[in-house]
């Protein structure tokens, strides 16, 4: 495609290149599937204690997130991007979980919040707003695939699909022109 048509594509459509808002966290956890109730207890205390020692300034989130590599009661990651509107994660982790993550500003750190299968301590790393993409952006965040980029696939595979067409129409063509077809209409359901 040439850069006329990209930029006519996307003017055309550029509402459908969004973004919804997004966050990126840190979280400290601890998993609560298939555990007691009093192991439940046990873990929302652990949790507890641990917020107690950051808002204490005993140690920080990052000495507590080193500390889970050598502490099996509890466990840390980096969570990556939670989309606002993504059903598949407002079913593994709650609406309510979702909403206070998103209450939380930059650099935050959350009390102990509980979603549908843990207990979490979140710090939001980064925060971005919805948003219209811009023709350079990427599609989303540390990806390297561009709107420009998915303009032009999906324009080279629309030309691809009309070429094979075209191709398969000449080659019935000239099948039809060497064969001999004989219709019986009355064999025809219309």
């Amino acid at each position: 495609p040439t850069q006329q048509e990209i930029q006519q594509f996307y003017e055309e459509q550029a509402t459908s290149f969004t973004n919804p808002a997004m966050v990126s966290f840190r979280h400290i956890f601890v998993d609560l599937r298939g555990k007691s109730d009093a192991e439940r207890q046990e873990a929302r205390q652990r949790m507890t204690d641990l917020r107690r020692e950051i808002r204490n300034g005993e140690a920080t989130f990052d000495q507590i997130n080193r500390r889970s590599l050598d502490d099996p009661a509890y466990s840390a990651a980096d969570f990556g991007y939670l989309l606002r509107n993504d059903t598949r994660s407002q079913a593994l982790l709650g609406r309510p979980f979702i909403d206070r993550v998103f209450a939380l500003d930059e650099d935050e750190i959350s009390e102990v919040l509980e979603s549908n299968v843990a207990l979490h301590i979140v710090r939001v790393s980064d925060k971005r707003p919805a948003r219209i993409l811009g023709l350079d952006d990427p599609i989303l965040p540390g990806q390297n695939v561009t709107v420009r980029q998915q303009i032009v696939q999906y324009l080279a595979g629309q030309r691809e699909q009309e070429a094979l067409g075209a191709a398969v129409d000449a080659v019935v063509q000239d099948l039809r022109r060497e064969a001999e077809i004989t219709i019986f209409d009355q064999n025809l359901p219309w």
